[in-house]
């Protein structure tokens, strides 16, 4: 006889409402066949009645295979969970969580199980599920960034000015100066991360090529007697 696995498998993420239970089944019909649960379990099924992942390692000889499943269980002290008020740095992110087959309706009128703000305010959600409809809210700050611009790449003459402004109360450069503005003298990548009162961080970066001015050396001053001339040499042979 020939056996071949393609995986044991629990099925989807799963919804009960209290007081059902449900009951997950790794059973692959070999009397020899293994089983280890996360509950501890070594039995071929289990009954789960609380919300959580449940897993189990499914042995079968010299083949060794795993799955999990996320089950919610929804009973009257069930509702959805915003997390606390909350402060954030440019956006921040809002996560209705997973409940298996429902259908989600924010204050924004999103359907997403997740939304992105960036502004201020009360945010609400409604998380309608076979049992009934869970719902929260929560107040969201948002700070802004700070805004950093280091210009174009560009190419300077012999030195260039960096200035990150003035809208940080710190300030860290790739070459560890901790000024506003610096001064560079070589060729690369200069980048800096500004971090203002409210612990919010902005960061640019730019390429600087530095090239060195031309030397020009016309001698000293020089006098000429009717007649005579002299030659001047700006060097620096191709330029203008």
């Amino acid at each position: 006889d020939i056996r071949i696995y393609d995986g044991v498998w629990l099925g989807d993420d799963q919804l009960v409402c209290s007081p059902n239970t449900v009951g997950l089944t790794a059973d692959a019909g070999l009397l020899t066949d293994t089983y280890l649960w996360t509950t501890g379990a070594t039995t071929s099924g289990i009954t789960v009645s609380t919300t959580g992942n449940y897993g189990v390692t499914f042995t079968s000889g010299s083949c060794v295979n795993t799955d999990s499943v996320y089950v919610v269980v929804v009973d009257a002290n069930t509702d959805a969970d915003l997390g606390a008020d909350t402060t954030a740095c440019g956006s921040y992110t809002l996560d209705a969580g997973n409940w298996p087959g429902a259908t989600f309706l924010w204050s924004t009128g999103s359907t997403a199980n997740s939304i992105t703000v960036t502004t201020a305010g009360t945010y609400a959600v409604d998380v309608i599920t076979a049992c009934g409809t869970l719902t929260d809210s929560v107040v969201v700050s948002v700070n802004p960034d700070p805004v950093v611009n280091l210009g174009g790449d560009t190419l300077a003459c012999d030195m260039l000015v960096l200035d990150a402004g003035n809208g940080g109360t710190t300030y860290l450069w790739n070459n560890n100066a901790t000024t506003s503005t610096i001064t560079v003298t070589s060729t690369g990548a200069y980048s800096v991360l500004v971090s203002d009162a409210n612990g919010c961080q902005g960061w640019d970066s730019v390429n600087v090529q530095i090239s060195a001015s031309p030397v020009v050396n016309l001698g000293q001053d020089l006098v000429l007697c009717n007649g005579d001339a002299a030659t001047l040499d700006a060097g620096n042979a191709g330029a203008t």
